[in-house]
């Protein structure tokens, strides 16, 4: 009874979300309660899709791109999570950014594995690091960890799965929510719409994933941003691409208070008000674009298994 309650509350709330004028409207896209049966539908299709296209699918190199600052004490968990991947045809790109905190002996025992390279520079922010990441990337697809968080086993097999199913350019998977409080748990996840996501972000880098010809275009990440970095980043990758939420937790991402992470240390108050004005006033002219409004390249989770293998 309690779960059906939260899921009628969420369901609500994110119907609320989605009209254009409300008197009171919830800040935050978190829900409480996790749609288990449609992950299992979704998780199924796609275990069905897969076996039909076995060989092509486990042949898809992947580009994991870590940077990491002083998180000596965190990044073994998130490096573990990528070796203990279902889909194996992966590198590991970690840029360390200049850490003192012993970053690099830590890593040392991964580094036998050749898929991993570790890359040192000066420290330059985060923004800096994953775009000498994308820079030492080979895969055909490139997906992004950040040293806090962890990927359940089967995310990569899953989202390359769906993007070759739905001829998808990105892709972004549910997130689990960690806090420090273990009786707090919330998600994150629901269909792509990117007027909304410039209205407020709710997709999380480290569930989501591109082509890596996306960045033939110039897409990287903005080095004058200090936050907000991957809320920027996912509008200019989205904004005239085909992509689709993929509903089944991929992440468990850590939103505590633990460690110097940026949501705490850069931009606040007025100041992080006016940054995100400022990049909302950066992609507004877009929202007038016929691509970026094209039903065709914003397909629903449940229109790609439809049809999985057509665009």
């Amino acid at each position: 009874m309690r779960n059906m309650l939260i899921c009628i509350k969420d369901s609500l709330k994110n119907l609320a979300h989605n009209l254009p004028f409300v008197p009171y409207r919830k800040k935050s896209r978190r829900y409480r309660y996790w749609h288990a049966r449609r992950e299992k539908r979704f998780v199924d299709a796609i275990q069905s899709f897969y076996m039909q296209n076995k060989e092509a699918t486990d042949n898809i190199k992947v580009s994991v791109v870590m940077p990491a600052y002083n998180r000596a004490d965190s990044i073994v968990h998130a490096v573990s999570s990528v070796l203990n991947q279902t889909h194996q045809h992966w590198e590991l790109i970690i840029v360390d950014d200049g850490s003192t905190d012993g970053l690099s002996q830590v890593l040392q025992p991964y580094l036998k594995d050749r898929r991993i390279a570790l890359i040192r520079q000066d420290h330059r922010g985060v923004a800096a690091a994953r775009n000498t990441g994308l820079q030492n990337t080979s895969g055909d697809y490139v997906f992004y960890l950040d040293t806090d968080n962890t990927w359940r086993p089967e995310y990569l097999g899953n989202m390359i799965t769906f993007m070759k199913a739905g001829h998808l350019d990105a892709c972004y998977s549910g997130v689990h929510i960690l806090g420090d409080d273990p009786a707090i748990v919330s998600y994150y996840g629901e269909d792509f719409d990117w007027e909304a996501c410039l209205n407020m972000n709710y997709i999380d880098l480290n569930a989501f994933g591109h082509k890596r010809s996306l960045l033939h275009s110039g897409l990287q990440f903005d080095e004058k941003l200090k936050r907000l970095v991957d809320w920027d980043f996912i509008l200019a990758a989205t904004a005239e691409h085909r992509v689709a939420y993929a509903p089944f937790i991929g992440v468990d991402y850590y939103d505590g208070r633990r460690g110097n992470r940026i949501t705490f240390t850069e931009y606040q108050g007025e100041e992080l008000i006016k940054h995100i004005a400022s990049i909302q006033k950066k992609y507004k002219g877009l929202k007038y674009s016929k691509q970026v409004s094209n039903p065709a390249i914003r397909p629903s989770w449940k229109q790609v298994l439809q049809s999985p293998g057509k665009p």
